[in-house]
């Protein structure tokens, strides 16, 4: 009896589990609404603000060795959550006095990963 459940149950996780692996990553425009909507969930308003999905992170890769020597010890706790190799960036850029905002988001999953304010 026990074994026919233990069956069933593996019929149904381990394929789910293979799909899982195979899914497609996010789009630039569900990264910027995944990122827009959390943003605004927090009490932003975007208006006005210029919004940069980040192709391939060139845009972040640019300015973390200048970040590093402004704010080292914000970034710090970025680099060292591990994902660098798995995420999008959404860079949202205020006006003054407001800071800037860099959202980065599972490229897989579609999860907030962390929100970088500068």
């Amino acid at each position: 009896m026990y074994k026919k459940i233990l069956f069933i149950i593996a019929m149904v996780i381990i394929p789910s589990l293979a799909l899982q692996s195979y899914a497609k990553e996010i789009t630039k425009d569900e990264a910027i609404k995944i990122a827009s909507d959390r943003l605004l969930l927090d009490g932003l308003s975007l208006e006005g603000v210029e919004v940069t999905y980040d192709e391939e992170n060139k845009l972040w890769e640019s300015k973390i060795n200048k970040i590093i020597v402004l704010d080292n010890i914000a970034i710090f706790g970025i680099i060292k959550k591990g994902f660098l190799e798995n995420y999008k960036i959404v860079f949202f850029q205020f006006k003054p006095p407001h800071r800037d905002i860099w959202v980065f988001i599972d490229k897989d999953t579609g999860d907030i990963l962390d929100i970088y304010k500068r």
